[in-house]
């Protein structure tokens, strides 16, 4: 079951590291990395990742609107599907 991206959120805000490593160590794999790309876009850092192409879009973009991130989604020429998330910040 996917976590709430409410509680995603959540966590990537987190400033107590202890606190921060407790809550992301709980959580499935794919969430996890959902915690990393949010906590990055916190901060106000571009982020690039190369996905294959049954990664959860939808999922993917629900999370870039909630922090209120651009997505650019594009093919490469290997069949991976590139994912660029560009924070509020830097728009």
């Amino acid at each position: 079951m996917a976590t709430d991206l409410n509680e995603i959120v959540r966590i990537a805000a987190l400033d107590a590291l202890e606190e921060y490593v407790r809550d992301l160590e709980r959580l499935p794999d794919r969430d996890q990395g959902l915690v990393i790309i949010a906590r990055k876009l916190l901060v106000g850092q571009t982020y690039e990742v190369a996905a294959h192409a049954n990664f959860d879009r939808d999922r993917v973009l629900a999370l870039a609107q909630a922090i209120g991130a651009k997505v650019d989604i594009s093919e490469t020429d290997h069949g991976l599907t590139r994912v660029t998330f560009t924070p509020a910040a830097r728009q």
